[in-house]
């Protein structure tokens, strides 16, 4: 199997005291269903960024990029030049003219790219100067500000910030973060294991430790909270993907590297994160879980999960399960017109379309 962060997982998971509404005569059942995309390249993709407007990012190996500015019907693939040995484990796109790559690998494989022009151009902001080093995920809160994650070195956690939308970046201190665990790092799978959360918020799910962690900061990088997360531990097992709601809904997921079905891959939060139950149902996916995601807009919290195993989904904040594809998949994102991206090997692209809720566009 493809090394992930050094090995990795991911997916989604659910709420034990939320229960979806039953569907009244009027209203048509929720079903996702998917569609497959031409993407244009047979590399594997390994992370996805949909935007407003039809926008939608791909990344992957072979330094390869790509872009939709049609909601998926055709795509735009490329190689940014230089980098055709660097793996694209994440893609964060702003619109159809601005995106941020993340490359993943020991030390100065680990590298962040921006364009400004749809791709024509790249810039290298960053490269890892820490032979041990290895950036694993990245998001934004806005535009302009966003975080990059990767493992610990030298018992430090390794987090960088910016502030200028990825144009550069700076290490964040030793002293502002939380002490490492041993061998505390993350997964490099979909580019999940950061995430948004709040207006001045960031959510950091981490992996390979002696237990799975939630890592949080309110303030923008001044102060951070921890939370034990229970999913599965150990090496190569923990967390690896998260996300958390404005309504107070929040997920984590992860898995075991090499047992199918070993321990817990999913956690729940009712309370925005701030405490955490094993969820309460999991996907029938053999394997880790590598992506997971949320779909918007819809009553109550509808959740997608990837791995090895496939696509599955939940319309009841992951209580119950149902598999979707078998085919291997390693992220999965939803965009705010409600349609979802799952890619994967062989540049594997699938719509993901929530029946029962219309699309915005």
């Amino acid at each position: 199997m493809p090394r992930l962060r050094r090995l990795a997982p991911a997916l989604v998971a659910p709420l034990l005291a939320w229960s979806a509404p039953a569907p009244s005569a009027a209203q048509t059942p929720l079903a996702l269903v998917t569609d497959d995309r031409d993407s244009g390249t047979d590399v594997l993709l390994q992370a996805v960024s949909p935007g407003a407007d039809g926008v939608v990012w791909v990344s992957g190996h072979g330094g390869t990029w790509g872009r939709s500015l049609d909601g998926g019907e055709h795509w735009t693939v490329g190689v940014v030049p230089g980098a055709d040995t660097l793996q694209f484990r994440d893609v964060q796109g702003f619109d159809a003219q601005r995106a941020v790559l993340l490359a993943a690998g020991s030390g100065p494989l680990s590298r962040l790219f921006r364009t400004d022009d749809g791709g024509a151009t790249w810039v290298e902001t960053f490269v890892m100067d820490e032979p041990q080093g290895f950036l694993d995920c990245m998001a934004f809160v806005d535009d302009a500000r966003g975080w990059a994650y990767g493992d610990a070195v030298d018992g430090v956690l390794y987090l960088l910030a910016t502030t200028d939308g990825g144009r550069s970046w700076s290490r964040v201190p030793a002293a502002s973060l939380p002490p490492a665990l041993d061998s505390e790092g993350g997964f490099a799978a979909s580019g999940a294991c950061v995430a948004p959360a709040g207006r001045d918020g960031v959510v950091v799910a981490t992996g390979n430790g002696p237990r799975p962690r939630l890592l949080r900061t309110r303030d923008g990088g001044g102060a951070w909270e921890v939370q034990d997360l229970p999913l599965t531990a150990g090496p190569a097992a923990g967390a690896t993907a998260v996300g958390v709601g404005a309504d107070g809904f929040a997920w984590a997921v992860g898995g075991a590297i090499g047992d199918p079905l070993e321990g817990p891959r999913v956690a729940v939060s009712t309370d925005g994160g701030a405490t955490w139950t094993p969820g309460p149902g999991e996907p029938a996916l053999e394997g880790p879980l590598y992506g997971g995601a949320r779909a918007p807009g819809a009553p109550g919290p509808v959740l997608a999960a990837v791995g090895p195993g496939g696509v599955a989904w939940s319309g009841d904040g992951g209580a119950t399960w149902t598999t979707l594809r078998e085919e291997s998949h390693w992220a999965v994102a939803f965009g705010d017109d409600g349609r979802g991206w799952a890619v994967g090997p062989r540049g594997r692209i699938t719509l993901l379309r929530l029946e029962g809720r219309e699309p915005d566009r």
